[in-house]
């Protein structure tokens, strides 16, 4: 997959949102919230990172955010950063402002996504 295909897969997982949410109620909440706050400030190190070629720290920061979206079942945005990690360890080209607004779209889509849920 690349990274022009992630916006035609669903920004969530709606079936597994819903089953999280109901398993560990406000907490689920919380975690999503913190999620939400503290990703814009990893998501511009890793825009960073690939501007600079820094690829360890790109790798770094995109294998985490890759596990963290994924556990909070937002599809979307878990493949864009699995494409980037990905791409980094296969030495293949990856075009950083194409990386950085796919990112930037896929979190925005899963915010918008969420608030409709809630």
């Amino acid at each position: 997959m690349t990274l022009s295909e992630i916006r035609h897969i669903p920004s969530i997982d709606i079936e597994a949102y819903q089953a999280l949410a109901t398993l560990l109620n406000d907490e689920f909440n919380e975690i999503v919230s913190e999620f939400f706050n503290d990703t814009p400030v990893q998501i511009s190190a890793l825009c960073e990172a690939l501007s600079c070629n820094n690829l360890e720290v790109a790798k770094n920061i995109s294998h985490q955010l890759r596990s963290a979206s994924g556990n909070l079942a937002m599809s979307a945005l878990s493949k864009a950063f699995n494409v980037i990690e990905v791409s980094i360890n296969n030495g293949s080209q990856l075009n950083s402002s194409e990386a950085k607004q796919v990112v930037t779209d896929e979190f925005e889509r899963a915010q918008l996504t969420i608030k409709g849920l809630q």
